[in-house]
């Protein structure tokens, strides 16, 4: 089981769809971030060959030293995986910026603010 960071307006992540972000504000920040890409949809072909996708409105790519990271807009916030590098400072440091320029804050799955 994954543990994500989420962007969000909201006191609570449960709560985003009555403090949304919108996808029309998320896709123009995604627009102006330069380290960010609109990426609608993913594939990855597994060792077997079969083609696995994901096809998501609203979702953005970020390269972090090389580590590809995804930000899935839902219900009126961003989701983001915690990966093993997101002990960096700089990792968390930049989805803190993008909450910042949101108006929003960094929760983790327990609530916790970042």
């Amino acid at each position: 089981m994954g543990y994500d960071l989420n962007i969000t307006r909201a006191k609570y992540t449960f709560e985003s769809k009555e403090n949304r972000i919108t996808l029309k504000e998320w896709e123009s920040y995604i627009t102006i971030d330069p380290d960010l890409e609109l990426q609608e949809e993913v594939s990855q072909t597994l060792p077997n060959g079969q083609v696995l996708s994901m096809k998501s409105e609203g979702m953005a790519s970020w390269n972090y030293n090389g580590n590809p990271v995804m930000l899935v807009y839902s219900d009126g916030h961003i989701r983001v995986r915690f990966h093993p590098f997101g002990e960096e400072p700089e990792y968390i440091s930049k989805l803190k910026s993008i909450a910042n320029k949101l108006h929003a804050r960094l929760l983790g799955d327990e609530q916790e603010e970042y």
